[in-house]
Parts: C-alpha cells; sequence; structure tokens
C-alpha cells in the first residue's frame, strides 16, 4: 500500500507535490517553502531549532507565522537522485509522434483558405439568387416559351400536304401510287402486298386496296402530315400455295403423273422437256422424272414451300436417243 507523507508544518500531501520520492531524504515543500525530512516527517534538527528560537513554528497553533520572517523564504529546491526509481509513482507514458503537417502540394491536404473561398461564393450566389428571384423566373419562363415556340417552327417547316384524297388512290397501281407521294415529299412510303387473288383474278393484282397515315385510313387533299410520318399502300396479289411434293419424293416417278400432282395444287405454268439420255432402258426408265426446276434456278425444295401459282416450274424426263 502506498504511504501517504504530509508536511508538518502546513499539512500538505508531499506525494503529490512536483520533485517529492520516499527515496529522497529531504523535500522542499512547494506550499509554505519549508525542508522537510521525509523518513522522519519532521524539520531537521538545526532549523527545528533556529525556527523555535525565532518563534516561527506555533507549537499551539501548528503553523508558521510568515509575517517578517526570513527563514520562511521559498529554498531552492533540492537535486532529486534520478538514479533511484520512485517504485511508487508510475513513469510516465511514452512521448507520441506529432502528425507530420500536411504539405503544400499534397492533395488531399484541406485547404481551409479555398473551403472559405468556395463557402463564400456560394454565400453569394445563393444571396443574389433570393434577391432576384422573380427575375429568374421569368427568364426561365421565356427560355420555355422560346423552346416551344422553335420546335413549333420546326414541326410546321416540315408538314406537308398530302394532295389526294384516299378515295382517289384507291384502286391504281401500286408503284404509281409510292410515286405520287414521294412527289409529295414524303420519305417513308412502304408498299406491302396483301396476298388475296386466285388465278382467274389477275387482272386485279397490283391495285391499292388501303393506304395507312398513322392511324388513320382516309383523309382528304388537304390534310398535312409530317414528311418523316410512316404510310403504309396496301395492294392487292396472287395467293401462294404450296408445293405437293419435295425434291426428294419424283424420284422414279412418271413424269406426267407429276404434272398432274402440280395442276391439281393449282400450279398453272408447268412445263414438262425430255431428255434423250437412255441407251437401253435398264438403269432409268423412259418418261421417268430425272429432274424439276422451280423458277428455273431451284431444284431443291421441299414439300409445303408456298409459291405463286403462275410460278414456272419445268420437269424433265428421261427418253431415248433417237436412232440415226
Amino acid at each position: 500500500m502506498k504511504k501517504d507523507y504530509f508536511c508538518p508544518a502546513c499539512k500538505s500531501l508531499l506525494n503529490l507535490q512536483a520533485g517529492f520520492s520516499p527515496k529522497n531524504p529531504k523535500h522542499m515543500c512547494t506550499e509554505c517553502g519549508r525542508i522537510v525530512d521525509v523518513q522522519s516527517g519532521k524539520f531537521p534538527r538545526d532549523d527545528e531549532v533556529e525556527e523555535l528560537d525565532l518563534g516561527d513554528f506555533s507549537i499551539k497553533e501548528g503553523k508558521y507565522d510568515n509575517s517578517d520572517n526570513e527563514k520562511t523564504a521559498p529554498i531552492p529546491p533540492l537535486p532529486i537522485e534520478d538514479n533511484i526509481p520512485d517504485e511508487d509513482v508510475p513513469p510516465p507514458p511514452p512521448p507520441q509522434e506529432e502528425p507530420a503537417p500536411p504539405a503544400d502540394d499534397d492533395p488531399q491536404a484541406p485547404d481551409e483558405e479555398d473551403g472559405n473561398s468556395a463557402e463564400a461564393i456560394m454565400v453569394g450566389l445563393n444571396g443574389w439568387k433570393n434577391a432576384h428571384k422573380k427575375v429568374l423566373m421569368i427568364a426561365k419562363l421565356a427560355f420555355a416559351l422560346i423552346i416551344l415556340i422553335l420546335i413549333a417552327a420546326f414541326l410546321l417547316a416540315h408538314f406537308l400536304s398530302i394532295g389526294y384524297d384516299s378515295e382517289q388512290l384507291i384502286g391504281q397501281d401500286q408503284r404509281s401510287v409510292a410515286e405520287m407521294l414521294e412527289r409529295q415529299g414524303f420519305s417513308r412510303v412502304r408498299t406491302l402486298p396483301v396476298e388475296e387473288l386466285g388465278v382467274g383474278e389477275k387482272d386485279q393484282e397490283n391495285l391499292v386496296t388501303r393506304i395507312e397515315i398513322g392511324d388513320k385510313d382516309s383523309f382528304t387533299s388537304r390534310n398535312h402530315f409530317l414528311k418523316w410520318q410512316k404510310i403504309k399502300v396496301y395492294y392487292k396479289t396472287l395467293k401462294r400455295i404450296p408445293l405437293p411434293i419435295s425434291s426428294k419424293d419424283y424420284k422414279d416417278m412418271n413424269y406426267q403423273e407429276l404434272v398432274s400432282l402440280l395442276e391439281e395444287s393449282g400450279f398453272v405454268n408447268i412445263t414438262a422437256e425430255p431428255v434423250d439420255d437412255l441407251i437401253t432402258g435398264w438403269i432409268n426408265s423412259p418418261d421417268e422424272v430425272k429432274d424439276v426446276f422451280v423458277e428455273r434456278t431451284e431444284d431443291k425444295f421441299s414439300k409445303g414451300d408456298k409459291y405463286r401459282p403462275d410460278t414456272e416450274i419445268i420437269v424433265y424426263y428421261h427418253t431415248f436417243k433417237e436412232k440415226k
């Protein structure tokens, strides 16, 4: 347990005074300036006699009279023996390194002056905005109005008159109608076939049945539309029909049988041509189908492939060579 030491003169706790150590034989009290014998807790013998003779110390009151006594003047503190460790007093904490001040060229160092300047600018800007709030609002409305006027002027400059009634274009040839609309300035005219005619109605092919501009299919010559508006021109065309056989199925068939099959399916433009390549007829029989071409170029096709009924189909078949 740590022992407490008191000054016999002023009763101050010596353990809390600077420079005190129980290992030192003497200590000067920092409160009253008296030298104390640490181990005995009293004044040294020579000082005690002087003090009693001079009357500085009152035995009755247990204190000094510091009025005019030169002995009561503060005495310089005695040197402390550094070599003797103080077991009761904990050692001072190790010194900590102070952080180095940020360098001037460090980009991450806070620049107080710049921060103050930016803050001052923002405060000034906000104050200016508050002072001119009505002017700024009027300027914004005027700017928005100018933008709307420019957009309206741009759109009006690209509005074109259709120039024709829809009823006027219905029934005309689809190529002629497309050219008429493009001459008016429209750039997105598209013709779309509608397969609905049979072979007997071929005279009605390519005639316009309907014209769509946006969501309208009826208009007058005075109507205006944007030049890039999509215009769809629908026209009639022959209905396509499927092939009844594939290119792998006609082998070993008689050409007359194949022609009849095609005609029954609705094809009307069929030609049968002989190929005189037989000598004995052991490998291939006469009138046996050799090749079939659809549209003169396709010799590979599948059952169900659709073509116009007037598509040209050529059937080649084997025959004997003519004897000379």
